[in-house]
């Protein structure tokens, strides 16, 4: 089925959006509607970065509320900005009027927030990534992994959301091996998860940390297209992540038991993926459910589900980078910047 309008457009008209980076937040939605906040980095003219928020709306269902169309200006940074980012939530999104948005500068990662507080902590060295999405428990600090330089190591920041206390790092877990990618997540006891996933010897193997303890496994015959996903499981913390194996597209996923392998799961009979984003919907009809939006080789988009037949996707303006996909109060959003009119965000 083709993308449909969930979302209005925000209001731009007049600038040129270039090179758009972003991500969106999100936390539980309420009577099915969603809502959150997204935040954009584009090019500017003179060579810096301009950070945009953008405050969006599911508006589905019969308490559907017109989404907020206006991009608001947060700052002007400098050309090396990058990783924007917006913290997940573990309750309502629009319970806590303060919005932290974040992003990173070399080695130092920045937040503020919509009253102008501000946090910094500067790291020893530019990491490999920052693992999205940021975590902010209800009136808790801002918690962010980052997945160290040297791809062994995962450390969690914790950002203050007072501005009285200083940024620092908190735990710092060992890796048995490089990871490519990972995510954060809040399992059903409260409590933070990472998942990760790394190459090694042609094999594929998912890392699941809670709790103090690792769990893994590992498949091969696959290639990662996606960063991994977390879904907090009612058989315990649980990550996914889509692959290419040479009978098509699939959905790699552990969960956190012991003895636990990886189940995969067929999607689309494509040979060509090029990358994809993941987003698991734990809430309403037929939930818990997983979103995929694919991109292939030949530039097209298709939309994915497991018991699902594989969709082409029509974005109504070119996707952000990397892809964002947000779970909506009834499916899922993936947010898009149109040149012109700037961001908007379509069903998928």
């Amino acid at each position: 089925m083709p993308a449909a309008w969930l979302v209005a457009p925000a209001k731009a008209a007049g600038t040129i959006w270039n090179e758009v980076t972003g991500d969106a937040g999100y936390g539980l939605p309420v009577a099915g509607v969603q809502q959150g906040d997204a935040l954009l980095s584009r090019r500017e003219a003179g060579g810096g970065r301009a950070l945009l928020r953008w405050p969006w709306g599911d508006t589905l269902g019969d308490n559907a509320r017109p989404a907020f169309d206006e991009t608001a200006a947060i700052a002007t940074l400098p050309p090396n900005a990058t990783d924007p980012m917006v913290p997940v939530r573990d309750g309502a999104f629009w319970k806590d009027p303060a919005r932290w948005l974040l992003w990173r500068e070399e080695a130092a990662i920045h937040a503020v927030d919509t009253s102008g507080r501000r946090q910094k902590l500067v790291l020893d060295a530019p990491p490999a990534s920052l693992l999205r999405p940021a975590l902010q428990r209800e009136g808790g600090p801002v918690e962010v992994y980052i997945l160290a330089r040297d791809r062994l190591r995962v450390l969690r920041a914790r950002l203050p959301r007072d501005g009285r206390a200083a940024a620092r790092i908190e735990v710092a877990t060992d890796l048995p091996l490089a990871a490519g990618a990972g995510c954060a997540g809040f399992a059903r006891d409260g409590r933070p998860a990472v998942g990760l996933w790394a190459m090694a010897a042609e094999e594929l193997t998912l890392l699941l940390f809670h709790d103090g303890h690792l769990h893994r496994a590992a498949i091969g015959g696959v290639r990662p297209l996606s960063p991994p996903a977390f879904l907090a499981d009612s058989n315990g913390p649980l990550v996914g992540v889509v692959v290419q194996s040479a009978s098509g597209i699939g959905l790699a996923e552990t969960v956190f038991v012991p003895g636990r392998g990886i189940t995969l799961t067929p999607l689309a009979p494509l040979r060509n993926g090029r990358k994809a984003a993941l987003v698991y919907r734990p809430w309403g009809a037929g939930a818990p459910r997983a979103h995929v939006v694919l991109a292939t080789e030949d530039g097209s988009f298709h939309s994915l589900s497991p018991g699902v037949a594989p969709s082409r996707l029509t974005p109504p303006a070119p996707p952000v980078r990397p892809l964002v996909l947000v779970p909506g109060g009834l499916g899922a959003f993936l947010l898009c910047c149109d040149p012109m009119t700037g961001p908007e965000m379509a069903s998928v």
